[in-house]
Protein backbone atom coordinates (compact mmCIF):
# COMPACT_ATOMS: atom_id res chain seq x y z
CA UNK A 1 0.00 0.00 0.00
CA UNK A 2 1.36 3.62 -0.92
CA UNK A 3 -0.48 6.49 -0.81
CA UNK A 4 -0.28 9.46 -3.24
CA UNK A 5 -1.24 13.24 -4.22
CA UNK A 6 -2.79 13.91 -7.13
CA UNK A 7 -2.84 17.55 -8.89
CA UNK A 8 -0.78 19.17 -6.41
CA UNK A 9 2.70 19.71 -7.13
CA UNK A 10 3.40 17.35 -9.58
CA UNK A 11 0.84 15.49 -11.26
CA UNK A 12 1.24 12.19 -9.36
CA UNK A 13 3.35 12.65 -5.51
CA UNK A 14 4.28 10.11 -3.46
CA UNK A 15 3.06 10.83 -0.03
CA UNK A 16 5.96 10.47 2.79
CA UNK A 17 3.12 8.96 5.34
CA UNK A 18 3.97 5.82 2.51
CA UNK A 19 7.50 5.01 4.54
CA UNK A 20 6.61 6.62 7.92
CA UNK A 21 6.96 10.07 7.78
CA UNK A 22 5.60 13.46 7.78
CA UNK A 23 3.72 14.85 5.05
CA UNK A 24 3.01 18.43 5.43
CA UNK A 25 0.33 18.52 3.12
CA UNK A 26 -1.70 15.92 5.54
CA UNK A 27 -0.35 18.26 8.27
CA UNK A 28 -2.67 21.01 6.93
CA UNK A 29 -5.32 19.14 6.24
CA UNK A 30 -5.27 17.77 10.21
CA UNK A 31 -5.86 21.41 10.96
CA UNK A 32 -7.85 22.39 8.50
CA UNK A 33 -10.21 19.46 10.60
CA UNK A 34 -10.11 21.03 13.62
CA UNK A 35 -11.98 24.07 11.97
CA UNK A 36 -16.18 24.38 12.16
CA UNK A 37 -16.19 25.68 8.73
CA UNK A 38 -17.42 23.06 6.12
CA UNK A 39 -15.33 24.80 3.73
CA UNK A 40 -11.83 23.57 5.46
CA UNK A 41 -13.66 20.13 5.99
CA UNK A 42 -14.26 19.78 1.92
CA UNK A 43 -10.52 21.11 1.40
CA UNK A 44 -9.54 18.71 4.21
CA UNK A 45 -11.00 15.88 2.30
CA UNK A 46 -9.36 16.51 -0.63
CA UNK A 47 -5.97 17.37 0.32
CA UNK A 48 -6.12 13.38 2.04
CA UNK A 49 -3.63 11.23 0.45
CA UNK A 50 -5.05 8.56 -2.10
CA UNK A 51 -3.97 4.79 -1.84
CA UNK A 52 -3.29 2.78 -4.20
CA UNK A 53 -2.55 -0.92 -3.37
CA UNK A 54 0.33 -2.96 -5.77
CA UNK A 55 1.16 -6.26 -6.35
CA UNK A 56 3.81 -8.13 -8.13
CA UNK A 57 2.10 -10.04 -10.98
CA UNK A 58 3.59 -12.39 -13.97
CA UNK A 59 1.21 -11.23 -17.44
CA UNK A 60 0.53 -14.52 -19.33
CA UNK A 61 0.72 -12.85 -22.38
CA UNK A 62 4.14 -11.31 -21.59
CA UNK A 63 5.70 -13.51 -19.19
CA UNK A 64 9.50 -12.61 -20.81
CA UNK A 65 9.37 -9.37 -18.86
CA UNK A 66 9.31 -11.22 -15.87
CA UNK A 67 7.04 -9.57 -12.77
CA UNK A 68 5.86 -6.16 -13.14
CA UNK A 69 4.21 -4.05 -10.75
CA UNK A 70 0.09 -3.71 -10.92
CA UNK A 71 -1.27 -1.30 -9.32
CA UNK A 72 -5.00 -0.56 -8.36
CA UNK A 73 -7.43 1.41 -6.33
CA UNK A 74 -9.81 0.59 -3.61
CA UNK A 75 -12.57 -1.56 -5.27
CA UNK A 76 -10.08 -4.12 -7.01
CA UNK A 77 -8.45 -4.21 -3.34
CA UNK A 78 -11.52 -5.09 -1.85
CA UNK A 79 -12.41 -7.75 -4.52
CA UNK A 80 -9.38 -9.50 -3.66
CA UNK A 81 -9.42 -9.47 0.15
CA UNK A 82 -12.92 -10.87 -0.57
CA UNK A 83 -11.75 -13.64 -3.41
CA UNK A 84 -8.90 -14.54 -0.26
CA UNK A 85 -11.36 -15.03 2.28
CA UNK A 86 -13.65 -17.36 -0.25
CA UNK A 87 -12.44 -21.04 0.46
CA UNK A 88 -13.79 -22.16 -2.77
CA UNK A 89 -11.13 -20.24 -4.44
CA UNK A 90 -8.13 -20.73 -2.27
CA UNK A 91 -4.91 -18.87 -1.96
CA UNK A 92 -4.71 -17.98 -5.12
CA UNK A 93 -1.29 -16.78 -4.50
CA UNK A 94 0.29 -19.24 -3.91
CA UNK A 95 3.07 -19.75 -6.59
CA UNK A 96 2.76 -23.50 -7.22
CA UNK A 97 -0.96 -24.16 -6.82
CA UNK A 98 -2.67 -20.55 -6.89
CA UNK A 99 -4.90 -19.35 -10.01
CA UNK A 100 -4.46 -16.85 -12.24
CA UNK A 101 -6.20 -13.97 -12.27
CA UNK A 102 -8.25 -12.46 -15.40
CA UNK A 103 -8.07 -8.70 -15.06
CA UNK A 104 -10.76 -6.03 -17.29
CA UNK A 105 -10.12 -3.13 -17.83
CA UNK A 106 -13.18 -0.85 -19.42
CA UNK A 107 -11.92 2.63 -20.18
CA UNK A 108 -13.76 5.72 -18.72
CA UNK A 109 -13.86 9.47 -19.60
CA UNK A 110 -12.48 10.11 -15.92
CA UNK A 111 -10.95 6.69 -14.70
CA UNK A 112 -10.85 3.57 -15.58
CA UNK A 113 -13.17 0.75 -14.28
CA UNK A 114 -11.40 -2.74 -13.37
CA UNK A 115 -12.33 -6.13 -12.09
CA UNK A 116 -10.73 -9.14 -11.95
CA UNK A 117 -11.57 -12.56 -11.63
CA UNK A 118 -9.92 -15.86 -10.77
CA UNK A 119 -9.17 -18.41 -13.99
CA UNK A 120 -11.06 -21.68 -13.41
CA UNK A 121 -7.65 -24.02 -13.44
CA UNK A 122 -5.18 -24.41 -10.39
CA UNK A 123 -1.57 -23.63 -12.24
CA UNK A 124 1.78 -23.32 -11.19
CA UNK A 125 3.27 -20.06 -11.24
CA UNK A 126 6.22 -21.14 -13.79
CA UNK A 127 6.94 -25.32 -14.81
CA UNK A 128 10.13 -24.23 -15.68
CA UNK A 129 12.09 -23.99 -11.85
CA UNK A 130 15.00 -22.31 -13.12
CA UNK A 131 12.63 -19.43 -14.33
CA UNK A 132 10.80 -19.97 -11.36
CA UNK A 133 14.13 -19.11 -9.16
CA UNK A 134 14.70 -16.31 -11.06
CA UNK A 135 11.25 -14.27 -11.23
CA UNK A 136 11.17 -14.72 -7.03
CA UNK A 137 15.05 -13.72 -6.91
CA UNK A 138 15.08 -10.46 -9.54
CA UNK A 139 12.03 -8.78 -8.86
CA UNK A 140 11.82 -5.07 -9.17
CA UNK A 141 12.04 -2.61 -6.32
CA UNK A 142 8.70 -0.36 -6.29
CA UNK A 143 9.23 3.11 -5.00
CA UNK A 144 12.26 3.38 -7.16
CA UNK A 145 9.59 3.89 -9.74
CA UNK A 146 8.35 6.83 -7.84
CA UNK A 147 10.26 10.56 -6.98
CA UNK A 148 11.00 11.02 -3.00
CA UNK A 149 10.26 14.67 -1.93
CA UNK A 150 11.34 16.40 1.06
CA UNK A 151 9.07 18.13 3.36
CA UNK A 152 10.30 21.32 2.48
CA UNK A 153 9.89 20.64 -1.45
CA UNK A 154 6.22 19.34 -0.73
CA UNK A 155 5.41 22.34 1.34
CA UNK A 156 6.23 24.51 -1.46
CA UNK A 157 3.90 22.77 -3.72
CA UNK A 158 1.13 23.26 -1.17
CA UNK A 159 1.72 26.75 -0.89
CA UNK A 160 1.37 27.45 -4.29
CA UNK A 161 -1.28 24.95 -5.16
CA UNK A 162 -3.07 27.06 -2.01
CA UNK A 163 -1.65 30.47 -3.21
CA UNK A 164 -2.05 30.03 -7.16
CA UNK A 165 -2.00 33.89 -8.13
CA UNK A 166 2.06 33.81 -7.11
CA UNK A 167 2.78 30.82 -8.86
CA UNK A 168 3.23 30.08 -13.09
CA UNK A 169 0.51 28.09 -14.93
CA UNK A 170 2.62 25.39 -14.98
CA UNK A 171 2.99 24.79 -10.84
CA UNK A 172 -0.56 24.97 -9.77
CA UNK A 173 -3.33 22.86 -10.50
CA UNK A 174 -6.55 24.30 -9.13
CA UNK A 175 -8.71 27.17 -7.15
CA UNK A 176 -9.00 27.29 -3.87
CA UNK A 177 -12.02 29.00 -1.74
CA UNK A 178 -9.17 31.61 0.15
CA UNK A 179 -6.76 32.76 -1.69
CA UNK A 180 -4.93 33.78 1.22
CA UNK A 181 -3.88 30.31 3.16
CA UNK A 182 -0.32 29.84 3.98
CA UNK A 183 0.54 26.59 4.86
CA UNK A 184 2.71 28.09 8.15
CA UNK A 185 0.26 30.60 9.12
CA UNK A 186 -2.97 28.83 8.30
CA UNK A 187 -5.62 29.01 10.96
CA UNK A 188 -9.04 26.94 10.85
CA UNK A 189 -11.79 29.01 11.29
CA UNK A 190 -13.98 28.32 14.54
Amino acid sequence: ELYFHYGIGPKVMLSPISYGEKDPIVEFAKTLQKSKDPEDWKLAKKLQPKMRTFALVVDRADEEKGPRWFDFGKNVYQSLLTLAADEEVGDFTDIMEGRDMKIDVVKGANYNETSVMPGMKITPLSKDQKQLEKWLNEQPELESNYKKYSFEEIKGFLEKWLNPETATDEETSGPVKNNAFEVKDHKPST
